[in-house]
């Protein structure tokens, strides 16, 4: 199995006591390409500032594992996920819990920082 995390430095994921914590979406600034992402030759993804505004107090945001929906890794109804927004993008952070793909993830992320 492989897993997909498209990030830059800034937003790259870090697994600390208890909590896997990280930048969801970078947004765009002007002059830095980091905080635009190449979909396709010629074809640039930019987040803007205030992409979330309307849609993050009108949801119950749940983080999954790989996308999927039968491995939920933290809800925000729930306080196992918190997010944030500031001037550098979506943070989230996600309280471990006791399931075996969490432990799996928490290591890969311990890995790769």
């Amino acid at each position: 199995m492989t897993m997909e995390i498209r990030t830059n430095e800034r937003a790259k994921p870090k697994a600390t006591t208890g909590r896997i914590q990280g930048i969801a979406a970078v947004f765009y600034r002007a002059g830095d390409p980091s905080t635009e992402y190449e979909l396709w030759k010629g074809a640039v993804e930019r987040i803007m500032p205030g992409a979330f505004d309307k849609t993050l107090p009108e949801r119950d945001v749940v983080a999954l594992w790989q996308h999927d929906h039968t491995r939920p890794l933290g809800r925000l109804s729930a306080g196992t996920l918190t997010i944030n927004v500031d001037a550098v993008g979506l943070h989230y952070a996600i309280a471990r819990a006791n399931r075996p793909y969490t432990a799996t993830q928490s290591r890969r992320y311990e890995e790769a920082t």
